[in-house]
């Protein structure tokens, strides 16, 4: 009997300390989680729709966002386990939450949302933007796939930039394709497309008008067509590119204006186009924090001057030899005469 007692006792106070130590820690476990997905939006700095999660005393002012015990009436779990191209899903920029930090939300809030009074909020750290974070996540339509698909007939691979991301790129730069134009249209539908390389594709102005629907680029690589100013007209509202290839183009300073509400744009490539140092200047101003390549310009070269040849000096005159002086008249004949009385 006392043996059955004390395994019995023995069994329950196990059963305690393992219940005690698999509760989920909120200072390691959960605050880091609300740190990097939820403050930059929802802290001390950004009050996003009104809302903070980064004290105990916000958090838990709306009922709704975090219900103690209830994960799936709680706002702060139903809206991290979204599909990834919902509206709602939360954080609305990066990739979604990993199933482990999921569930240990789930877990925490099953367990009664345990938060320990006093806590002074962390400050979020301010993570470096990529070129796809400033991009609302969509719904593809209907047709996209289908554009994707006769694309792929035409021998254009449309790919994810990255796994499990709905972002999507191709590049049709070195393919044999035999209507670029046909690809131009399908490509329009293609709403995700984020990456596109058309370089060295005989591209005209009209071209890009096929294009000038994709909003979500933010590389593009237009290099070696035959484009101009007009041709910019049609991408000037593909306001969240980063990169912009415009090398070997017709492009001049007039058309550099449709790129001054690019605020996002980091690098381009204006190498052998027609803007002058004066177009350069405009665009710098407008847009201060781009890095523009213009390529290599060889240094002017500074003329040598040659040296001055030293004249050559002028022989000096020749001396010319004296005359003998000239006979006076009949000097002659009075020496003959004089040598003649001697004799």
């Amino acid at each position: 009997m006392k043996k059955t007692v004390i395994l019995t006792l023995a069994m329950v106070l196990t059963a305690a300390a393992q219940a005690n130590a698999a509760k989920i820690d909120f200072v390691k476990q959960i605050q880091p989680i609300l740190k990097d997905a939820c403050y930059e939006c929802h802290g001390a700095k950004k009050k996003k729709g009104g809302l903070r999660v980064d004290t105990k005393e916000y958090a838990f002012e709306e009922d709704y966002m975090i219900v103690p015990g209830k994960p799936d009436e709680s706002e702060l779990y139903t809206r991290v386990i979204l599909p990834a191209d919902h509206d709602d899903i939360m954080p609305p920029k990066g990739d979604p939450l990993p199933k482990k930090q999921q569930d240990l939300l789930k877990q925490w809030i099953l367990e009664g949302a345990n938060w320990p009074d006093g806590l002074k909020p962390e400050v979020a750290e301010k993570k470096a933007e990529g070129p796809m974070d400033g991009l609302t996540t969509i719904k593809p339509k209907p047709a996209e796939a289908a554009a994707i698909a006769e694309l792929g007939k035409l021998g254009v691979s449309v790919r994810p930039v990255a796994k499990d991301l709905l972002w999507k790129t191709a590049n049709l730069r070195s393919l044999d394709l035999k209507d670029v134009k046909a690809a131009l249209g399908h490509l329009s539908k293609v709403e995700t497309m984020t990456e596109l390389n058309l370089a060295s594709r005989e591209l005209t102005d009209g071209d890009l008008k096929n294009i000038a629907s994709l909003k979500n680029m933010t590389r593009l690589h237009l290099e070696r067509n035959k484009i101009s100013d007009a041709g910019l007209a049609h991408i000037k509202g593909m306001t969240h590119l980063h990169y912009l290839n415009l090398y070997g183009t017709q492009v001049s300073d007039k058309g550099l204006a449709n790129l001054h509400g690019m605020k996002n744009l980091k690098k381009l490539y204006l190498w052998q186009t027609k803007v002058s140092d004066g177009g350069l200047a405009a665009l710098k101003k407008a847009l201060p924090g781009v890095e523009i390549t213009m390529g290599w310009k060889p240094a002017p070269v500074a003329k040598k001057e040659e040296p001055k040849k030293a004249e050559a000096k002028k022989p000096a005159p020749k001396k010319e030899a004296a005359k003998p002086a000239a006979k006076k008249k009949g000097e002659g004949k009075g020496k003959k005469k004089a040598e003649q009385k001697k004799k």
